[in-house]
């Protein structure tokens, strides 16, 4: 122990360094179910007490060498555009793991983004556009008062529903049915950043929620699962040694076992150009691709990628090129259902709710394909049929267009979102929007063009008092402020008309005795 006078003579060397943020470790590190950047942003900035939108453009933004004008309102969206690149292998996921790790002294962060695969997969079908979720899982782990937080794998298109609960994962709030960006300006983990309501209710979840997957489906997405789990809990260590010259050598060693690169990509049913690129290292491959390939060959993703391919698998590839060669496949004939029983579906389907689709109805029945029930279109109940699930689907649609503008035009988000962005947001065409619900377009219109009224007049306001503050100092230099000095010194002379920044300029000088 140190005495109360020998700590004044410690060295600096012997003081640890200390974050400028809390050391906040990343949840699931090195399991499957590792935390994403962006919900370690959100968490971050929870624990801060700000929001993600002032810890980004008061800390890391600047570190992170993203330019903006701080005085100016703005959203992360017109900053950051998509802000799930943050959680892929974008340069700007490099800067910005630079920017937190040097805020909070860590040196994991790498792991919590798909950045250590970003030699050997493309970033094109990777990520999701919006936020997806497992309502189960939040309820879980706010019952058992855990931190609520989002998976990296969630953020994955090739994932399609929860491992634990075998739920589809939602992709729509329950309550105000509007997607959710990756991060926004007020982001908490497991609330809706519209409406601001817990995404983990059960009550709300509809019918796509629902897991459904059967057979071969099954198996392949469990296979999914399990491979895509592996590969976001692969240690740094091996990582870290991947490149695409490794990548190419593993491919040619499979093209020279089956004997031929158009050999390999029959086998593997891809593009054969799409093949020999990968044997030269000019092309990476997608993760689509990488998993259909890898499920093909009967073997893992992280074994594809990081270890050369055994004598053993080669010789399981080349006997499996012997077999499709002399394997035949032949679909059962199916018996053909009578005029009764073709006559009974379109009665039986009138009185279902919701209405099947004729397309439903001919699955139901072992046929592949509507037209296989051709026979029935000389029937009135067939026309019955097509037209109650057509109005069906107008009443669904136009029920969801509403109930989206609504929770749109209630939503306490700021700054408003304009109706193109909402209508994108919606999947729907804004011009589609105002023909159904003109009044409702309208109103959410008009509260953005007076969000933007008022946001001219305070940066006019802002901008004045910055000339007249300029003009000022010129004028105790004795020098006579002319337009030209001004502006030199003036942050952003664009931001309000010329011809409104010149009113002021004349005002100001008129003002100090210059004219």
């Amino acid at each position: 122990m140190f005495d109360a006078h020998e700590i004044w003579n410690l060295t600096p060397d012997l003081i640890p360094p200390r974050s400028h943020l809390y050391y906040l470790e990343p949840i699931g590190v090195g399991t499957p179910y590792v935390e994403s950047l962006t919900s370690y942003i959100a968490r971050l900035a929870l624990s801060h007490h700000v929001t993600p939108e002032a810890l980004l453009f008061s800390k890391i933004a600047p570190l992170a060498k993203k330019n903006y004008d701080p005085e100016i309102e703005i959203g992360i969206s017109q900053i950051y555009g998509k802000t799930r690149h943050l959680n892929g292998m974008s340069p700007e996921v490099i800067s910005h793991i630079k920017a937190l790790e040097s805020l909070t002294l860590r040196d994991d962060l790498q792991s919590i983004t798909m950045l250590p695969w970003s030699r050997v997969i493309a970033k094109e079908g990777l990520l999701r556009k919006n936020k997806a979720w497992c309502a189960h899982c939040y309820e879980e782990w706010r019952m058992s008062k855990q931190a609520i937080y989002e998976p990296l794998i969630w953020f994955l298109k090739v994932i399609k529903f929860c491992p634990f609960h075998y739920q589809v994962l939602c992709e729509r709030c329950p309550r105000c049915n509007r997607p959710n960006h990756p991060l926004c300006g007020q982001s908490i983990p497991g609330y809706c950043s519209h409406c601001k309501q817990w995404l983990g209710t059960l009550e709300k979840i509809g019918a796509t929620a629902i897991f459904n997957f059967v057979g071969d489906d099954l198996k392949y997405e469990n296979w999914v699962l399990e491979n895509i789990g592996k590969l976001v809990s692969t240690p740094a260590c091996l990582t870290a040694r991947l490149s695409k010259e490794g990548t190419a050598e593993v491919f040619s060693s499979y093209a020279k076992s089956v004997g031929s690169i158009a050999e390999l990509a029959r086998l593997l049913k891809m593009p054969k150009h799409k093949v020999h690129s990968l044997t030269t290292g000019k092309y990476l491959i997608t993760i689509n691709s990488l998993l259909l390939m890898c499920y093909s060959l009967e073997t893992e993703v992280v074994k594809l990628l990081t270890a050369k391919p055994t004598s053993i698998e080669l010789s399981k590839l080349a006997a499996r090129q012997i077999l499709q060669q002399y394997q035949r496949h032949r679909c059962p004939r199916k018996t053909p259902n009578t005029w009764t029983q073709k006559r009974r579906i379109p009665q039986e389907a009138l009185s279902e709710y919701p209405p099947p689709s004729v397309e439903e109805l001919a699955k139901r029945q072992g046929y592949a394909y509507e037209y296989s029930l051709r026979s029935l279109k000389t029937l009135d109940l067939w026309n019955a049929v097509i037209i109650r699930y057509k109005n069906y689907q107008d009443t669904q649609r136009l029920n969801n267009q509403e109930l989206v503008l609504k929770s749109a035009l209630e939503s306490e988000e700021y700054p408003p979102l304009p109706m193109k962005r909402v209508a994108e947001e919606a999947g729907w065409a804004a011009t589609t929007l105002y023909k159904n619900f003109p009044k409702l377009c309208q109103a959410i219109s008009k509260r953005y063009i007076t969000y933007r009224e008022m946001a001219g007049i305070r940066r006019m306001l802002r901008s004045r008092k910055q000339i007249w503050l300029i003009a000022n100092e010129i004028h105790k230099e004795g020098v006579r402020p002319t337009n030209s000095r001004i502006l030199c010194r003036l942050k952003n002379p664009t931001i309000i008309p010329r011809k409104k920044v010149c009113l002021v300029m004349e005002e100001a000088r008129r003002r100090l005795g210059w004219e």
